[in-house]
């Protein structure tokens, strides 16, 4: 070491060479001693910490609940439609959600036309059920 650069110091493990106050609250110095390798004192400094005998904070808070949900539009030019095939729209709405909640969110939709529901043809195309998968 280097008289007048300081030093700063990680103990990971309890040692002879740190003996803190003997009890919390107590008036009395700590010891500190630098040792070489082979546990020759190379120096001894005294300390003083602040101490208590209760260590925990009661925190009391308030997280006010965050729930954001928005649709990129509320209609889909899918043109014409051909039964039996699949037709990608060209302008996809997206769903945006932002949330706090502990477990997430979840989305689910329900149509209020029982199918795919055409006001410019006057059609509804009616809704089918999958039948359930085995897991």
């Amino acid at each position: 070491m280097t008289l007048g650069t300081l030093y700063c110091f990680n103990w990971t493990n309890t040692t002879t060479a740190l003996q803190n106050p003997s009890s919390p609250g107590s008036s009395e110095l700590g010891s500190l001693a630098t040792q070489t390798s082979g546990a020759v004192n190379i120096d001894n400094s005294q300390f003083a910490t602040a101490t208590i005998a209760n260590d925990t904070i009661q925190v009391t808070a308030t997280i006010p609940p965050i729930f954001t949900f928005a649709l990129s539009g509320n209609t889909d030019a899918l043109s014409t439609l051909t039964a039996g095939t699949i037709k990608a729209s060209p302008t996809p709405i997206t769903a945006t959600v932002n949330t706090n909640a502990k477990n997430g969110w979840t989305i689910w939709a329900k149509d209020a036309n029982t199918g795919l529901s055409s006001t410019a043809a006057g059609y509804t195309i009616a809704s089918t059920t999958r039948a359930p998968t085995a897991h």
